[in-house]
């Protein structure tokens, strides 16, 4: 086996040494080819943005390769010459591009820091800047995807940086050192003002070379002037202009940076910044800053940095040292004097007891200090402290690492003020901005061992807090990030403190840190939670953390990632250790119950579930009493919903523990149970905001009572009934689809029946009631409700007789059909449940004389049944009603596939051997298999996704196979679905894989299938209405797929059934736009394509032409819908052409006849396409070429599409048009062309209504 390394994961290793050879090679002209290897290149590297590591064997052969080239470029030009970027512009571009993967400091470490670099360097700077002042393009245009001129000065300000650091003075460098210095820091200034990344690298530059030793003394006071005078405008304009914001913000991080890299003393640092102190605190006080969040967070930087001048830095000997954190190291200790290398707490005097209880011992020399700290490093702290309260993150992240730096270097006395200061933070009424700074900043302190081990009784019940903190507002929370924080203070905590410091708080903080790795809401959370507790284990000890490993090895970062497995799969296994079982049971019932996302309380109620199997005893004697209580709550909807949802799965967890669930469980307790559900109702629990999800909660806790088998009497068990009907007509159809398991549960373990069935009044109170309504009430909610309930109703209550039987499977049916109604309008969703209820009696029921049915003295379904079943279902396949939520006939269709898949397993599986032929026939099969064809042809992707899974499963069923299909075993292959000897598991594995809702998966499969003659009619009507569609990815595919089909069929007996198969969807679909637009647009993509080219030039009988051209006709009568008659003018114009012949005349007439339509729109597009029809084939005019031109420019100028030009004037203009080509004009029937139209005529204007008109007529005559 070959071992896998980093080294070897770069895999466009080869591909990256070919492009950057293409970059290199100065001799090819080409800029194609270097652009285009250059946005490879950049590809390739974004590919490595979330894992730059894999390339640190690779980069530096890149970039110097890539810098060789600028260097040849920069160096050979002259003082006076131009520097011709083109030849190293993509070389640049391209080292930029790794920079941003790499990060920028770990490519300046590779650039090249020759003197003989620097004077070309500083020069190509120049000229760059030349050209950005005289606005000058990109090198190679203006597109992004070539070398950018900006590209190229972010790696020559970071080349310009690495240069600084020549060991030699500058007057060695330069004959005139002055003037190259001043002229470089004045192209640095120039650069603080952009708004780009080349602001960063021209600031951390320009600090790199003020500050070299023989430059300081005199170039950063001469920076720190023009800064102040910078600074000092912005602070009288008060307001933060846009333009000087980035200038602004250049000048703050180059004052940072030098504060950062100079080298001399403190005291002379503090000399020279000075003179800003006061700058900057105006600029605070006036909240200048406070609308730029870089600039926040850099004015942050400079208060630490400063603040950090004013103390010494020397190391603190009161802070708290772990001692060494390399592992090598300590593995190579030998005995206890090489423990560490600084001292560390026993060897500063203070033991680690005497610290943990009373905190450092003060000498004599750190209590004198604490009066010699500045009051500026006070004012630095308190600005610093302030901004852990900002809005912005990396503005918080910022200020917790300056209250590291600070307090590092202050005594121990006001490091205690510091902490306590943060501790400060941690109550209610502070905000959640405030609790994360606060968590960051106890991260750094601890880190840096700042936190002394006498403070953690204080820390570790605020850090507790912390994990723990969410907070509702509206419908969301916020605390995620806190609770984030929260984890990388405690993984710093681990970091810390050795396992004897922490001993005494590993039960809270491993019980919290669990907690939040199981159950968190927020999937970053619960791993940082789990990088917590894992750097626990490994730095603490398995003796401090119990089942450390084994928790890990299952709660990892990937596995935790999906919340319902964390939920009930991983918290099930923390809780098997009893260190954590009981704290996490007692948390999600306690919390997780109470959440405010109900998406939350869910799945805390299925964890609950899971878990009363390792500790029943606990639930019962804590659990079910709390849940009991707080079902009732009366004003907390999240309390009251989520206890009613883990109550019921309570019950029923204990249910399937016991044989009896009385056994267990105290008579006190049963009998609350018992009457909870009246309780409820009893005190009007469900109204108000959240009483839907309430009530849905109720009928799943009688669905658990009733699974659960816990005794109930008579009366009990109708008063669970009476609840569950005042659920089943809401309109919510979620309490609708919860009542109705709830009354399957009801009904199967309770009413017993007799010999003879059901009694009279059960029967009545019951399935009666729920046929009547689901037949003859008005109201669509109840219909959908009762039509639903009839699905879930046990067989003794369905089939007592074949006379209830057939009853309940006739109403379905009636309910079910795609014209039934409700109310005098049609409804979707009852009929959608009408088609599931009649899937689910057939399947609880099943056929006559099969086990199912024969058991109880319950009836079966008959063939007759069986074939009406069968009827419904493909009836139910051509439901393609709409309204204004769209196609709503589609929930049918998806449930009417559902129904014929279940009803041929069924007559499979439960029929005879003789009887499998009448119940699932040959033609049967057939309408089945093309009416789910059709389906998957369409243009929704849930329908094809459904129509594809159910053919899926029906071609691979073997136990038993699904019989009668034509073609079996070619539809399999046309699917992928065919299995060969030997690969059984195989092919097990594929199915289920094919993503159906892809369009171009499915309808390559679907051309394959229109092979088979008997699939041919049913793929090609469904497959044009997706041709027609709207949306283009679908239309895309299907009319790829269509046009394949079609050209297949050229010079085959199939061209006829293909024409058949469309005159027969408009004869079918007459004037119905949902299928005639889309087959009109189909029509117009065939013909286009030369498709049809064989039926439109059948010069015998001329019958498709005739036909479609009578249909298109029929078509345009009346229609109100302007697409439409544009499609019907593009097909009637797809028919001219030769051979010329009467319907060529009546296409050119009906396209003229389209000229004086009603619709101004209609009139335009008439005339453009007849325009560009007569271009294609001019042999139609029939008048001189003089006419011609004039009859063509008639049809492109004159205003067809002006609404206010009169009829008769329009008619005149098409008469000659239709003159022009020799066919009549033949008026539509059309009212509103005619002069009598029923508009308001507008007042006729008088000529001479003026007295200038009456001037000008005088002059005239």
């Amino acid at each position: 086996m070959s071992a896998v390394s980093e080294d070897n994961l770069f895999v466009e290793r080869e591909e990256t040494q070919k492009l950057v050879a293409i970059l290199t090679n100065t001799e090819s002209s080409d800029d194609n080819e270097k652009d285009a290897a250059l946005v490879r290149l950049r590809q390739i590297f974004d590919n490595y943005l979330e894992c730059p590591t894999l390339l640190r064997y690779d980069v530096r052969n890149i970039v110097t390769d890539l810098l060789e080239v600028a260097r040849k470029t920069i160096g050979k030009t002259g003082d006076e010459s131009i520097i011709p970027f083109h030849h190293c512009s993509h070389a640049l571009s391209a080292i930029y591009a790794l920079s941003k993967v790499r990060g920028r400091k770990d490519i300046q470490r590779l650039l090249s820091h020759e003197v003989e670099d620097l004077e070309p360097v500083l020069r190509a700077l120049q000229q760059l800047q030349r050209e950005d002042n005289n606005n000058l393009q990109h090198f190679s245009g203006d597109s992004d995807q070539r070398p950018q001129r900006w590209e190229s000065l972010y790696v020559l300000w970071n080349w310009v940086e690495t240069l600084s650091l020549v060991p030699f003075h500058c007057s060695a460098l330069f004959a005139d050192s002055n003037s190259v210095v001043s002229s470089l820091i004045d192209l640095g200034k120039a650069q603080l003002s952009q708004t780009g990344p080349t602001r960063e690298a021209a600031a951390s530059s320009l600090a790199a070379w003020v500050s070299r030793p023989d430059l300081e003394s005199t170039q950063i006071p001469e920076f720190v002037q023009w800064s102040r005078r910078i600074l000092l405008e912005q602070c009288n304009h008060q307001t933060l202009r846009h333009s000087d914001a980035f200038l602004l913000l250049g000048v703050i991080q180059t004052l940072v940076r030098i504060i950062k890299v100079c080298s001399s003393s403190r005291d002379k640092v503090m000399d020279y910044m000075s003179a800003l102190w006061p700058v900057f605190l105006r600029l605070e006080h006036l909240n200048v800053c406070d609308n730029n969040l870089l600039l926040r967070k850099f004015m942050v930087k400079w208060w630490a940095r400063m603040g950090c001048i004013y103390l010494p830095p020397n190391i603190t000997q009161w802070r708290y040292q772990r001692g060494r954190r390399s592992l090598a190291d300590n593995l190579a200790m030998k005995g206890p004097s090489q423990a560490t290398d600084t001292p560390s707490v026993q060897e500063t005097g203070d033991s680690t007891e005497s610290l943990t209880r009373h905190g450092p011992q003060h000498t004599d020399d750190e209590l004198d200090l604490l009066w010699h700290v500045p009051d500026e490093v006070e004012d630095a702290m308190g600005f610093i402290q302030h901004k852990l309260r900002d809005p912005a993150t990396m503005v918080r992240w910022a200020a917790a690492k300056g209250v590291g730096r600070l307090t590092a270097r202050l005594p121990s006395i006001c490091a205690d003020d510091v902490l306590d200061a943060i501790l400060e933070m941690f109550v209610d009424q502070e905000a959640d901005q405030a609790w994360h700074g606060a968590c960051l900043a106890l991260a750094e302190l601890a880190r840096r061992g700042l936190l002394l081990p006498h403070r953690l009784s204080q820390l570790v019940p605020m850090i507790v807090r912390a994990i723990q903190y969410d907070v509702v507002r509206g419908q969301s929370s916020v605390g995620a990030h806190v609770r984030d924080a929260a984890c990388y203070t405690y993984w710093s905590f681990a970091r810390a403190y050795e396992p004897t410091i922490l001993k005494p708080y590993v039960s809270t903080l491993s019980e919290s840190i669990i907690l939040t790795c199981l159950f968190d809401r927020e999937v970053n959370c619960r791993r940082a939670a789990s990088a917590a507790f894992q750097e626990c284990v490994g730095r603490q000890g398995a003796d401090s953390f119990k089942h450390g490993i084994s928790i890990l090895t299952v709660a990892d970062y990937f596995s935790l990632g999906n919340r319902k497995d964390a939920y009930t799969k991983i918290a099930l296994h923390v809780a098997q250790f009893p260190e954590y079982r009981t704290n996490i049971v007692k948390h999600v019932y306690r919390v997780k119950l109470h959440h405010w996302d109900p998406n939350i309380r869910q799945l805390a109620s299925e964890s609950l579930h899971g878990l009363i199997f390792l500790d029943p005893k606990y639930v019962i004697d804590y659990a079910l009493p709390y849940l009991l209580k707080a079902s009732l709550d009366p004003k907390d909807i999240p309390m009251r919903h989520g206890a009613i949802l883990g109550l019921a799965e309570s019950i029923l967890a204990l249910g399937k523990q016991v044989a009896a669930i009385q056994d267990s469980v105290p008579d006190n307790l049963l009998n609350e149970i018992r009457d909870i559900v009246t309780a409820i109702e009893k005190n009007r629990l469900y109204r108000g905001r959240g009483g839907e999800i309430v009530r849905a909660a109720v009928c799943r806790l009688i669905c658990c009572i009733c699974a659960a088998k816990i005794p109930l009497v008579a009366r009990q068990q109708v008063r669970l009934l009476d609840s569950i009907d005042a659920c089943l007509p809401h309109p919510n159809e979620t309490i609708q689809e919860k009542a109705c398991e709830a009354l399957r549960e009801l009904t199967l373990n309770y009413f017993p029946v007799g010999p003879n069935g059901p009694s009279d009044r059960l029967q009545k109170r019951v399935v009666d009631r729920y046929l009547h309504t689901a037949k003859t009430c008005e109201n669509p909610a109840s219909t959908r409700g009762f039509a639903l309930a009839l699905g879930y109703l046990p067989a003794k209550l369905l089939a007592p007789s074949p006379l209830v039987l057939d009853s309940v499977i006739t109403v379905l049916r009636k309910v079910a059909r795609h014209n039934a109604t409700v109310g005098g309008e049609r409804d979707a969703a009852t009929r959608r449940n009408a088609l599931i209820a009649l899937k689910r009696v057939c399947q609880t029921v099943g056929l006559e004389g099969n086990l199912r049915s024969s058991g109880g003295g319950c009836v079966g379904l008959d063939c007759k049944l069986v074939d009406a079943v069968f009827e419904t279902f493909l009836k139910g396949l051509v439901d393609y009603n709409m309204d204004r939520r769209g196609d709503v006939g589609s929930w049918c269709r998806i449930e009417a596939m559902n129904g014929l898949e279940a009803m041929a397993y069924l007559a499979v599986e439960q029929g005879s051997q003789e009887s499998v032929p009448q119940l699932f026939s040959h033609d049967l099969a057939k309408k089945t298999v093309s009416g789910m064809l059709k389906q998957f042809c369409e243009k929704l992707d849930s329908v094809r996704v459904e129509a594809g899974g159910c053919l899926e499963r029906i071609l691979t069923k073997e136990d038993p196979r699904v019989p009668s299909i034509p073609e079996h075993e070619f539809l399999q292959r046309c699917f992928g679905l065919e299995q060969h000897e030997g690969d059984a598991e195989e092919s097990k594995q594929v199915v289920g894989t094919t993503n159906w809702a892809d369009a171009s998966v499915t309808f390559p499969m679907v051309a394959k299938a229109s092979k088979v003659d008997e699939y041919f009619a049913a793929i090609l009507s469904g497959m044009v209405i997706s041709v027609g569609g709207l949306t283009e990815s679908i239309s895309k595919e299907s009319s790829a797929a269509l046009l394949q089909l079609a050209k297949e069929a050229r010079g085959t007996p199939r061209i006829t059934t293909l024409g058949n198969v469309l005159l027969d969807l408009f004869h079918t679909h007459s004037r119905d736009g949902r299928v005639t637009l889309p087959l009109l647009k189909t029509i117009e993509t065939l013909l286009s394509h030369q498709c049809l080219d064989e039926l439109l030039k059948d010069v015998e009988e001329c019958g498709f032409k005739k036909s479609l051209l009578r249909h298109i006709s029929n078509e345009a009568k009346n229609c109100r819908d302007i697409h439409r008659h544009f499609a019907c003018i593009d097909v009637a114009l797809g028919l001219v052409g030769p051979p010329s012949d009467g319907v060529v005349e009546d296409a050119l007439a009906f396209v003229c006849a389209q000229l004086v339509h009603s619709f101004p729109r209609v009139r335009r597009y008439a005339a453009e396409q007849l325009y560009v029809c007569l271009l294609e084939h001019p042999e139609y005019w029939v008048g001189s070429g003089d006419d011609e031109s004039s009859m063509e420019d008639l049809l492109l100028e004159f205003a067809w599409d002006d609404s206010n030009r009169k009829a008769t004037h329009c008619r005149e203009m098409a008469q000659k048009v239709s003159n022009a080509i020799g066919v009549p004009l033949v008026l539509p029937d059309q009212p509103s062309l005619k002069d009598a139209t029923n508009k308001k005529q507008p007042r006729q204007r008088d000529d001479f209504a003026s007295y200038a008109a009456l001037v000008g007529a005088v002059k005239q005559s």
